[in-house]
């Protein structure tokens, strides 16, 4: 497992988490924000700036959904995908 230390993946319920399973994964530490070393930033950035963007929505359900489609949209555009993973990232 990759994980970036970021302040939100260091909460109580994360460190019981991590001691719950034990060595049944290896823990791969990264630096707190370091995109280029996390290529599913990349996604999450283009998610965020772009295929949700002005998307309001008034409840988790709602949100699910367009998250939902948004990654739909994202599935149907393999070279933008292939791109979070090929260095740095999309072109926005």
């Amino acid at each position: 497992m990759i994980w970036d230390g970021s302040p939100i993946h260091r909460c109580a319920e994360v460190g019981e988490f991590l001691a719950e399973i034990g060595r049944a994964i290896h823990l791969e530490v990264l630096p707190l924000y370091t995109p280029d070393l996390n290529p599913v930033k990349w996604m999450w950035k283009h998610l965020k700036m772009v295929e949700l963007s002005n998307q309001p929505c008034l409840d988790l359900e709602m949100l699910h959904m367009e998250l939902r489609l948004a990654l739909g949209r994202l599935y149907d555009k393999p070279k933008l995908s292939q791109s979070f993973f090929e260095g740095a990232g999309p072109t926005l």
